[in-house]
């Protein structure tokens, strides 16, 4: 009993000593509580996708979704939703905190003057600003062959003319395809621009098939090229 008792009188003592100077350390730098959590956050989501490193994003809270719903980047949006705002690398994000998970990632047009008056740091969030103007989010798209033959050049011209379409990687299918196919990756892949592959490629939706190897985590499309040209 004295042991434990000793214990648990040590481990108060270290505690207290602790919370005390983390009081200590607010009272010095008030903004120590911001940059702890945007830190934070920034950590979880540069384990899902890439993130600018060169600068700290403005961050802010989706409270009402309904408003954004006319803006692409944020078709996807629910309320409490994050999103990240890097100014100098025009890009944006934004994060699920419920789930983990990043909806949406693309580059955005920024009005920085109403922008820096309608949002704060995380310890104090405000709504997402409505004068946000976000532009189509880029597709990354990964290219498999899936015919006979390495002359793919036109279809893969075609597909790199399709706008807002970045190709990221290619390689041979596992399988030889007739029809080009293309598969959806993540679920909030912009719609206009799958339309657009779909009909410059005259292509259709598919699921993965069995033998090929899923695409890494950067991908949002793949597109397997089939022995029919467009």
């Amino acid at each position: 009993m004295l042991v434990a008792v000793s214990a648990m009188a040590v481990f108060s003592q270290i505690r207290y000593q602790s919370t005390r100077e983390e009081l200590e350390t607010l009272r010095s730098d008030p903004q120590a509580k911001v940059r702890a959590e945007t830190e934070e956050l920034i950590a979880k989501i540069s384990i899902l996708t890439d993130l600018p490193q060169d600068e700290v994003p403005m961050i802010a809270t989706v409270s009402d979704a309904s408003v954004l719903q006319d803006q692409s980047f944020f078709r996807n949006a629910q309320n409490g939703d994050k999103i990240l705002v890097y100014t100098q690398a025009s890009r944006a994000v934004l994060y699920r905190p419920s789930t983990n998970k990043v909806i949406e990632v693309g580059p955005v047009d920024i009005n920085k003057s109403k922008l820096g008056a309608a949002t704060s740091g995380v310890a104090g969030e405000s709504d997402v600003p409505t004068t946000t103007e976000p532009a189509v989010a880029t597709v990354r798209v990964v290219v498999y062959n899936g015919t006979s033959t390495d002359n793919i050049d036109d279809m893969v011209d075609t597909l790199s003319s399709v706008e807002n379409v970045e190709i990221v990687d290619s390689g041979k299918a596992s399988g030889a395809y007739d029809r080009t196919m293309i598969i959806k990756l993540k679920d909030n892949v912009n719609g206009d621009v799958v339309a657009n592959i779909l009909d410059a490629l005259q292509a259709e939706e598919a699921d993965l098939p069995s033998e090929e190897k899923t695409p890494g985590a950067e991908a949002d499309l793949l597109v397997i090229l089939g022995s029919s040209k467009p």
